[in-house]
């Protein structure tokens, strides 16, 4: 899988709990954050939300938004998230993820000034393979994973793609889903 075959979409924007208080998902001893709220905790609550607000599942579309929201909330930060997709997939998007709107996000590209925390695995509604579906329990990529419970490179995480697409595949096809610490 060459990294070069793919395309970098932006999702949206949010808010995290910082620190291990925002871990919820433990499997075993290991704790994992995700792209999806379900593992790591998002402390906007839906009254806080326009519904201009509510895209890719509760993802914001706006980073200005976000840290709008961020002076109302202490210990959080912001995040992006991105899917990265075959090249050849980007035409047929709205056909194969309907609850996907990539592009509509305000930056639409990812900044050399985020930094990356890691990449999930997840499906079109956005639960991670990680641990809200638990696609990729027991499975041989887990120890791959970073200190923050996500694949470290593009590379890893897209072998997990693959992994989950064979375990789950009525949650297929799975996404490889880029983090950024805002």
């Amino acid at each position: 899988m060459d990294p070069s075959e793919y395309i970098e979409l932006m999702l949206g924007f949010d808010l995290r709990v910082g620190g291990d208080l925002g871990l919820n998902c433990c499997v075993g001893k290991r704790k994992y954050l995700g792209c999806d709220r379900t593992c790591w905790h998002s402390p906007v609550r839906d009254q806080d939300l326009r519904p201009e607000d509510r895209v890719n599942r509760f993802l914001l579309p706006s980073i200005s938004r976000v840290k709008d929201l961020a002076a109302i909330y202490e210990n959080c930060i912001c995040i992006a998230v991105s899917i990265i997709l075959p090249i050849a997939q980007r035409n047929n998007l709205e056909s194969q993820f309907e609850y996907l709107y990539p592009g509509d996000a305000v930056p639409s590209s990812v900044s050399e000034n985020w930094q990356s925390i890691g990449y999930d695995v997840a499906d079109q509604y956005l639960f991670s393979a990680l641990c809200s579906i638990g696609a990729l329990i027991n499975s041989p990529v887990l120890h791959l994973l970073n200190e923050k419970g996500l694949f470290p490179d593009i590379h890893m995480a897209l072998e997990g793609v693959v992994e989950a697409d064979s375990r789950v595949s009525p949650h297929s096809p799975f996404l490889c889903v880029a983090i950024y610490e805002v």
